[in-house]
Formats: structure tokens, C-alpha cells, sequence
């Protein structure tokens, strides 16, 4: 009989996953050998190395095959965080609508960490009375912007008529 020849891979992970099967795995000479990817929870692949040689090709972000197994390999999966995207809700509350511009109205998808922002002008003979974020009054004079989106929002604005004193 000849004797079995077995080849080493070596399979680690970053943070945020693992890789199954990990560690040290014995591998016959010629054989394939799976690798799964298994993500934490908000985590997905980011990239794949084998022999320090990242894999841009990709058939699948669940699992590789090194195939044909003549040497010893390497291979290693790391994770990033998945996008989060988060709803900015803008509401238009008092008079008909035919009294202002708002510009978007009602829910925006918006990817976290980008910015968000709403123009609004009340037509002649009407005014903004306040606009409520996420229930608070903010000081805001036609437009209103979020910088940094981590979290769902709601914009409301109130406009109302205009009152004028006459003397």
C-alpha cells in the first residue's frame, strides 16, 4: 500500500465570525476541503485570503473549496459590520398642504452615518409655527439637517397662518 499523504491548512478568522472547520485541518493529497463562513449577528464577509492572497472572486460569501490539495495552505476570512439603514420620517402637520413646500415629505430610507436633510418654506399669508425632532422643538429657520444618521427619525413640521396686528 502507499501511504497517505496529508497536506496542513491552516484556518483562522477576524472578529465579528468564524470559520468552520478552524485551526489546524489534515487534508489528503488531492482532496477538497470546505471552509464555512459563519458571521456574527449585523456582520458579513469582507474578505477572503488563501496563502495571504486575497480571493476578489468570490463564487460564494458562505464558504470556500481549496480543491486539489498538493501543498500546505493558509486561509483566513475576516468580517465588517453590515449597513444599517434607518427611516427619516418628515410630516407635514397643521394647514392644507397647499400652504407650503417641504422637501422630501414622508419616509426617506437613509444608510447610517450619511447625513439627511429637509427644506420647507411656508407660501405668502403663512408661517412655520415650530418643528418637532423626534418630539423636541429644534431652532431651525427653513431648513433642518442631521449630519450623522444612527437611529430612525421623525421631523414634524407645523405651519400655521400668519397673524398680523393692524394699528
Amino acid at each position: 500500500d502507499d501511504p497517505v499523504i496529508t497536506h496542513d491548512i491552516t484556518a483562522t478568522s477576524g472578529e465579528h465570525g468564524n470559520i468552520s472547520p478552524e485551526g489546524v485541518i489534515h487534508a489528503t493529497e488531492g482532496s477538497t476541503r470546505r471552509f464555512d463562513f459563519i458571521p456574527d449577528e449585523g456582520y458579513e464577509v469582507d474578505k477572503v485570503f488563501v496563502d495571504n492572497v486575497e480571493i476578489t472572486n468570490l463564487a460564494s460569501k458562505e464558504y470556500y473549496n481549496i480543491a486539489n490539495i498538493t501543498e500546505e495552505h493558509t486561509i483566513h476570512v475576516t468580517f465588517k459590520k453590515l449597513p444599517v439603514q434607518y427611516d427619516v420620517n418628515v410630516i407635514v402637520s397643521g394647514h392644507n398642504p397647499s400652504v407650503h413646500t417641504v422637501n422630501p415629505k414622508g419616509v426617506t430610507p437613509v444608510w447610517e452615518g450619511e447625513s439627511f436633510t429637509v427644506n420647507y418654506s411656508a407660501f405668502v399669508g403663512y408661517e412655520v409655527e415650530k418643528v418637532l425632532v423626534n418630539g423636541s422643538v429644534v431652532d431651525t429657520s427653513g431648513t433642518y439637517s442631521i449630519a450623522n444618521v444612527s437611529s430612525d427619525c421623525t421631523i414634524e413640521i407645523f405651519f400655521k397662518i400668519k397673524s398680523y396686528t393692524v394699528t
